[in-house]
């Protein structure tokens, strides 16, 4: 068994951190770790704020799933399309044009 991340003494393992790696960060201490999480997080920004695109694109597409059911639910219940225009923002029109009659 090797060094565990707790830094204690395992089966004649000593617990102290190395990193697998030359330069800057070779002989990092550990209240130096901050500065490099710093620096990671900036490295990877760009990478989460794709993916909050994606999180948001998915639940976006969910909210227009959830709008469809709720206009056929509607119609099928007596709704009009002035009805479903008037609660979704736009004319009757724009809405019949916006959920096509389906048969």
């Amino acid at each position: 068994m090797g060094p565990v991340a707790d830094g204690q003494e395992h089966e004649g393992w000593v617990g102290a951190r190395r990193l697998a790696t030359a330069g800057r960060w070779a002989d990092l201490e550990a209240a130096d770790e901050d500065g490099v999480m710093a620096e990671w997080g900036r490295h990877i920004a760009a990478w989460q704020t794709l993916e909050d695109i994606e999180a948001a694109t998915a639940r976006q597409a969910a909210a227009a799933r959830a709008l469809d059911r709720a206009v056929r639910a509607a119609l099928a219940a007596g709704a009009t399309w002035a009805d479903i225009g008037r609660a979704t923002g736009m004319t009757g029109r724009s809405a019949t044009e916006r959920w096509p009659a389906r048969n």
